[in-house]
């Protein structure tokens, strides 16, 4: 299962995007598309506000413009982002 956070508002639902980003990667990656017809699930969408996001990267020293979000969290910034954010996967 792989989780995707997006910054924004609420006015799309989680599945509504989920089903989106999965047609699109999928579009854009045969080996994705090969994948979810095999044995990777649906793409999990948690939507959470901007300002949570830059909240989370202050407190790991990682302010101002030029600091963003990673795309992918090792294992303790894994914990870390689910104790901030207390979204559970």
């Amino acid at each position: 299962m792989h989780h995707w956070f997006i910054a924004g508002n609420k006015t799309l639902t989680q599945l509504a995007i989920a089903n989106k980003l999965d047609k699109k990667l999928a579009q854009l990656n045969t080996d994705y598309e090969v994948a979810r017809s095999a044995n990777l699930s649906k793409p999990v969408v948690h939507i959470i506000s901007k300002r949570s996001m830059q909240q989370w990267l202050t407190k790991r020293g990682k302010e101002g413009n030029q600091n963003k979000m990673p795309v992918i969290l090792n294992e303790s910034a894994i914990a870390d982002w689910i104790t901030f954010t207390g979204v559970s996967l």
